[in-house]
């Protein structure tokens, strides 16, 4: 992750050079299109950065539920607590609030 993290900021710096050129030539600066692909190819490694980040994370997870499956909330093999039904209504019963 070092040398990702090194190559996303080489490419801020190429982009922060481009935008001061632009800032110092104003309408003769000639470079916009190199600007643009510059930043996009910025914008395109944050986020390559940040997915992979999101899929350590979600691996990490999965490998402690795999490992502990007593903090897995989805798997109800485990649950301590029995799931109580819920009491039918009848229809024709009023709540009190609306029973006039």
């Amino acid at each position: 992750l070092n040398s990702v993290f090194r190559e996303i900021e080489e490419q801020r710096q190429v982009v922060n050079d481009l935008e001061e050129d632009k800032l110092n030539l104003g309408v003769f600066f000639s470079q916009n299109s190199e600007l643009a692909q510059a930043q996009k190819k910025l914008m395109m490694m944050e986020k390559q950065l940040m997915m992979k980040k999101r899929m350590e994370a979600y691996q990490q997870k999965q490998r402690m539920f795999d490992t502990n499956p007593a903090v897995n909330p989805y798997d109800r093999e485990f649950s301590d607590t029995p799931v109580q039904p819920r009491q039918v209504i009848e229809q024709d019963q009023d709540c009190q609030l609306t029973a006039w």
